[in-house]
């Protein structure tokens, strides 16, 4: 389940934002499924990837 919301988090960035970086897949990559769910909320709320970046380093 958690690879599922982290490759759905992922397409979200990517069709919002365009490419993202290798270092935000793979800091994607150690989170919670509980966390995912909470940063897709978070991709989809946010205004750039540079936000959405802030937010996942809190």
């Amino acid at each position: 389940m958690q690879q599922g919301v982290r490759q759905e988090l992922i397409r979200v960035l990517r069709q919002r934002f365009g490419e993202i970086s290798e270092e935000v897949e793979a800091r994607l990559e150690g989170e919670s499924g509980e966390k995912l769910e909470n940063l897709m909320d978070s991709a989809i709320a946010v205004s750039s990837l540079d936000e959405f970046v802030s937010i996942l380093s809190i």
